[in-house]
Order: C-alpha cells, then structure tokens, then sequence
C-alpha cells in the first residue's frame, strides 16, 4: 500500500526557492528536470517510506526526522520527513550544503 506524501507549507516554499535558483541559473527545462527528481523521490518514498535513516540531530525538535535525497543529477537536495500512520510528511526540502539544523530553527511542526 502505498502513502500519501504531504508537503508541508514549508517543504513547498523550499521546492518553490530551489525551482527559481534553477530556473535563474539555467533555464525552465532545468528546474523541470528538479521537480520530476523529486516527485520520482517522493512515489520512492510513498512505497517504501523506511528509505529514508531516522537522523541523529541535537535539536529535540527533530527526532524522528527521516532523511532521503531527491533523484540524481538533485541527489544534493535533501528531503526530510517523518512517516505517520498513513501519510508520509515532508517537512523540508534543502540543498545539503546548508546549515541543516540551523535552517530548521527552533519551531518544526508537521
């Protein structure tokens, strides 16, 4: 059976920003190519939401959290979630060279 994903208002605003960063540093057809990685990412993690290791963070807030990339060539950009009963919540989408824990700040909610 396969999970519903739910992109948080976050994750979307992350996917939105990295969509413009490709669009202004290439082209539309670039910033396609990002978005179809990580709708393939996201079917790969509805069928098997246990791809994804439970990460190891300081920040109490995080526990739990889930981490998996999005397809190659976006293999960089790093999807974080957490499994639910029947949903898969995706809680950020970020381009791993960040800060990780700092980028997720002190209030993450699903």
């Amino acid at each position: 059976m396969s999970l519903r994903v739910v992109r948080t208002p976050l994750a979307r605003l992350d996917i939105l920003e990295q969509y413009v960063w490709y669009g202004e540093q290439s082209d539309t057809e670039l910033a396609e190519r990002y978005l179809d990685a990580l709708e393939a990412a996201f079917n790969d993690l509805s069928e098997s939401p246990e791809l994804g290791a439970v990460r190891d963070y300081r920040n109490p807030a995080l526990v739990g959290m889930r981490k998996w990339q999005a397809r190659k060539p976006f293999d960089k950009n790093l999807i974080f979630y957490r499994v639910a009963d029947e949903s898969i919540h995706v809680v950020r989408v970020l381009y791993g060279n960040r800060d990780i824990e700092g980028l997720f700040g002190r209030h993450i909610k699903d």
